[in-house]
């Protein structure tokens, strides 16, 4: 594609998503929360039992309690 002239350069491309976040009120912690990062959202919803470590959702009955894998170290289980 020799002809092919671009019209915006990385700049330009960064104004306009700085632009956007701006407008829609996005704060630095949504934007770097799991709503925005999708490894983030999904290691989440496997804290909270939502979806099990075969990434398949859980049932809701099993949902009270996440995987033991996935727990948080107490004192008591060091």
């Amino acid at each position: 594609m020799p002809a092919f002239k671009p019209q915006w350069d990385a700049r330009m491309g960064a104004q306009q998503l700085y632009t956007a976040y701006q407008a829609s009120k996005v704060t630095l912690e949504e934007f770097e929360g799991p709503r925005y990062q999708r490894i983030a959202h999904i290691r989440k919803l496997m804290a909270e039992g939502i979806v099990g470590p075969d990434m398949r959702f859980m049932p809701v009955a099993a949902r009270s309690q996440p995987s033991p894998s996935l727990r948080a170290a107490t004192p008591d289980s060091l």
